[in-house]
C-alpha cells in the first residue's frame, strides 16, 4: 500500500500524487501545490505542467 507523506520539506515529486488527487476531486480544476521549504507542482488538464513551481506568498 502506498503512503503519502507531507511535511514542510516535501519535494514536488512527493506532492504529485496528492495534487493529482485534488485535481480529480475538483473535476479537472487547475491545482498548484508547494511545501513551505521547497518548490511545488502544477497540474492542469490531467498533466503535470511544472515540477519546479515557485510562487511567493502575499
Amino acid at each position: 500500500m502506498e503512503q503519502f507523506r507531507r511535511s514542510s520539506d516535501s519535494t514536488s515529486s512527493d506532492l504529485i500524487p496528492f495534487a493529482v488527487a485534488v485535481h480529480a476531486i475538483l473535476n479537472g480544476l487547475a491545482v498548484k501545490i508547494r511545501s513551505q521549504n521547497n518548490r511545488g507542482v502544477q497540474i492542469e488538464n490531467g498533466e503535470t505542467k511544472s515540477r519546479n513551481l515557485y510562487e511567493a506568498g502575499t
